[in-house]
């Protein structure tokens, strides 16, 4: 329960635009309930509406990461819990571990994120793999919603791309059918066909088209749904970066 002094307190730290430090999140999310109660208690003095998407990456990461502890005490499933139950009292929501559910109410809200929210999913995505670290740099503006950006399941390079891949003529590419889709680029007379029923499984390819003097061309796809599949309309979307 806040007492009226600590009520005053965080009245005039959000006047004052207080930011609670990356380290209480990274607290509250410690197995030892010693280190996580002080700093859930300080997070909800402080609280807004922004810090949800900082609390819901820790869940869905631990939820992710998390294995079988021999100690109950030192189980991931217990600090997800307690971040779960702190999540709702907070935002008065209730909806469990449903990340998918947490992420479509918060892209509902303004986007008023803490300051350092992308060094603190650096942070996080660390615990992945530490080269993510790398892809949100401290101190840099961001132009998106960074709450929209997700783990997609695989570490760095986990898909490889397709690197100078080996051709054959189309006419010898028996394999594919005519309504097969590919994804094709010419230059300077020459010409590539990347079949999407390959392609798909590496989502991008790094291939020289042209002959000496053109730039490598990448060719970098973005795909929703089963990567075998044939897409609907602005289901795939490719870019061209010559």
């Amino acid at each position: 329960m806040l007492s009226r002094r600590n009520l005053v307190s965080a009245a005039w730290a959000l006047a004052a635009g207080n930011h609670p430090s990356l380290k209480l999140f990274f607290e509250a999310a410690s197995a030892d309930d010693r280190e996580a109660a002080p700093a859930l208690q300080e997070l909800a003095r402080l609280w807004r509406p922004g810090y949800t998407a900082m609390v819901v990456d820790l869940t869905r990461i631990l939820s992710q990461l998390g294995g079988a502890a021999r100690d109950p005490a030192q189980s991931t499933d217990r600090v997800v819990d307690r971040l779960v139950r702190f999540l709702e009292e907070r935002t008065r929501r209730t909806m469990g571990r449903n990340v998918g559910a947490w992420q479509r109410w918060m892209w509902e809200l303004p986007y008023e994120p803490h300051p350092d929210f992308g060094e603190f999913k650096g942070l996080v995505y660390a615990g992945i793999d530490p080269r993510m670290r790398n892809f949100f740099p401290p101190g840099v503006e961001s132009r998106i919603r960074l709450d929209r950006i997700d783990w997609g399941g695989v570490r760095v390079n986990g898909i490889p791309p397709l690197r100078n891949p080996k051709t054959t003529p189309a006419r010898e590419a028996t394999y594919l059918k005519d309504n097969h889709i590919v994804f094709g680029i010419a230059a300077k007379g020459e010409a590539r066909a990347y079949p999407k029923r390959i392609l798909a499984w590496h989502e991008m390819a790094i291939d020289r088209v042209g002959g000496p003097g053109f730039d490598d061309c990448v060719l970098h796809i973005v795909r929703d749904g089963d990567p075998l599949s044939e897409p609907g309309p602005q289901v795939w979307h490719q870019r061209i970066a010559v």
